[in-house]
């Protein structure tokens, strides 16, 4: 693109007879004083003193990458250059529907509108309503255009011009709009056709903003990982250390192993963000449809809490309004957004603070209103957006100061958004922030009366065959199933795998549990082999994958290989001995 739009202002200038570059001291002095300011050396020059203004926008990003001092210089020059009223540069969020003025200048004796600072938020169908106004590429402004479309590029009440879209990959991130004042005359054909020149060399440069923003976005989150990262392995190594040498002293090893354990799960739960935001990110994330208890899991994530807001002083209340608390959808993703809201809010509130959990039924319909109200720190109107975005947080400071890895709101968000509503916030600074949104959830059915609880498990008589490639993970679990009367055979790849099940009777093994990842063969490979070899148990042994490839096309293809079901790693017992008792029951 920017090899295009060189091409296209040389050409512009060898056409009115350019006469080259000029370096800066050749400038007149007010355009000499601005020039070092963004780096720009030269500027190209045409017969009459009149500057070639898409060669010289071109050069004035050449010469420099801040976008923010090269826009104070280059917007008054267009303005001046053009006879123009208003140039406004809007950047817009397609996905939370908002949109604000990221660069504006205005003639003196036009002013701003009234309220351009402001982020304006549309709904849905206003967003697309402005962004079909742009037709065949350009949109008509004046007194006359479509509200949706004035709405969404910022443009004046009166005057009249045009606005240009810009793109990234084909998203709509915002517009460059002209306009001149009542009464002028409208601009010539080769002057619209030398703005939008200048409009695509500005969208290229934007996108060259956003991407380097982006990176380095990306390396914060990296430095914020490795600190996140380390911290609970620092427990971990530190408790087992002390561990080690306070074996005469059980309460000791009991302290150390408790919070070993409360290390491990904080250290899984923030693998368990990067891996959900990774699937979010692919396309990869799926939702549930299943009934559940909208109250009990309300209730259940506040209770999440209630060890964390006594000792910080802080009060957290439920506010639950649901005449129809049965209703149908997706659990487990809702406890992780509610979970996610309401850990900020106690994070980022002080003792005396109050946090609250609001979820309200709308009328007798099928929508929900959830909010999660705080009284913290707040959170400013500059940063409003950017904590939605994956790998940010609102302030440099915030893991500084609080800690966290600046993926819960985007995650938050993204799943609010694949449920049919939209997170949003109000915020004030020092006052405290406001998390809410809306989801339809049709009514659902009531469980059945709980059963009994199973008999303690005991499979004594049952053989397993053991596939795993890492000793330490063939020793953890051999242990755990030992533990419940299983007899374990192990094999350190899928070649031994076959060789053992194929070297013992029919019938020996009541189960195998296969790793995917492992050297020879690996665990798909080796069950075909086992589910096409000619004996009669070869296609009914249950094979379960136990690994960490956790992805839901991992699950898809464990089961197209002729696996019976797939256990995540690291192995939640509970879950395990719930798989143990379906396939082994007698």
């Amino acid at each position: 693109d920017q090899l295009a739009d060189a091409c296209r202002a040389l050409d512009h200038a060898r056409a009115q007879g350019g006469t080259g570059p000029v370096w800066a001291e050749d400038l007149p002095e007010e355009e000499r004083r601005r020039a070092p300011q963004t780096g720009i050396n030269e500027v190209a020059r045409v017969p009459g003193d009149r500057l070639t203004m898409v060669s010289q926008v071109f050069n004035f990003f050449e010469r420099s990458h801040d976008v923010d001092s090269i826009m104070a210089v280059l917007l008054p020059k267009l303005g001046r250059h053009y006879q123009a009223a208003h140039i406004v540069l809007t950047a817009a969020d397609a996905d939370f529907y908002t949109v604000r003025p990221a660069y504006a200048w205005h003639a003196e004796d036009a002013g701003a509108p009234e309220g351009e600072a402001a982020l304006t938020r549309l709904d849905e169908k206003k967003f697309a309503a402005g962004l079909r106004a742009f037709g065949d590429g350009v949109c008509p402004v004046g007194p006359r255009m479509d509200p949706d479309a004035r709405l969404l590029l910022g443009a004046p009440k009166e005057g009249e011009g045009f606005a240009l879209p810009m793109y990234d990959g084909g998203a709509y991130i915002g517009a460059a709009l002209f306009a001149r004042g009542a009464g002028q005359p409208p601009w010539t054909e080769e002057e619209q056709g030398e703005l939008q020149e200048i409009a695509k060399i500005i969208e290229t440069n934007l996108n060259r903003e956003r991407y380097d923003s982006a990176s380095r976005a990306k390396t914060e989150f990296l430095s914020r990982m490795s600190h996140e990262i380390r911290t609970p392995m620092n427990a971990i190594i530190g408790m087992t250390l002390i561990a080690r040498q306070s074996k005469d002293d059980a309460a000791a090893v009991e302290d150390c192993l408790e919070k070993i354990e409360h290390s491990s799960q904080y250290l899984l739960g923030i693998l368990n963000d990067i891996l959900d935001m990774s699937k979010i990110e692919s396309g990869k994330m799926t939702l549930e449809r299943v009934d559940f208890d909208l109250e009990t899991l309300a209730r259940g994530a506040a209770a999440l809490f209630a060890a964390q807001v006594r000792e910080k002083g802080v009060t957290l209340t439920t506010d639950l309004r649901l005449p129809r608390p049965w209703v149908k959808g997706d659990p487990l993703h809702l406890n992780q957004i509610l979970v996610n809201l309401l850990g900020n809010a106690v994070k980022f509130t002080p003792a005396g603070g109050r946090v609250t959990l609001r979820v309200h039924q709308q009328g007798e319909g099928r929508r929900f209103a959830f909010s999660v109200a705080d009284t913290g720190v707040g959170i400013g109107e500059e940063s409003r957006e950017r904590v939605f975005r994956a790998f940010e947080q609102a302030e440099a400071s915030t893991t500084r100061n609080y800690g966290g890895t600046g993926l819960g709101l985007s995650i938050s968000s993204s799943l609010v958004r694949m449920m049919g509503g939209a997170l949003q916030l109000d915020s004030e600074v020092g006052k405290g922030s406001d998390f809410h949104f809306e989801l339809e959830l049709p009514q659902g059915r009531p469980a059945a009366p709980a059963q009994k609880a199973p008999p303690a498990a005991d499979f004594t008589g049952k053989r397993v065959l053991l596939v795993e490639d890492n000793e330490l993970n063939t020793e953890i679990a051999k242990t755990l199933l030992e533990m419940y009367g299983l007899a374990v055979d192990t094999a350190a790849d899928g070649q031994q795998a076959v060789r053992a099940f194929e070297s013992n009777r029919p019938g020996w093994y009541d189960l195998i549990l296969m790793d995917i990842r492992m050297p020879v063969m690996d665990g798909l490979e080796a069950t075909k082999v086992i589910r096409h070899m000619d004996r009669p148990d070869a296609a009914t042994v249950p094979i379960i994958a136990m690994t960490a490839n956790v992805f839901d096309d991992d699950t898809q293809k464990s089961i197209e290989s002729g696996m019976n079901g797939h256990l995540a790693k690291p192995i939640d017992l509970n879950v395990l001995l719930e798989t143990l008792r379906g396939v082994l029951a007698t």
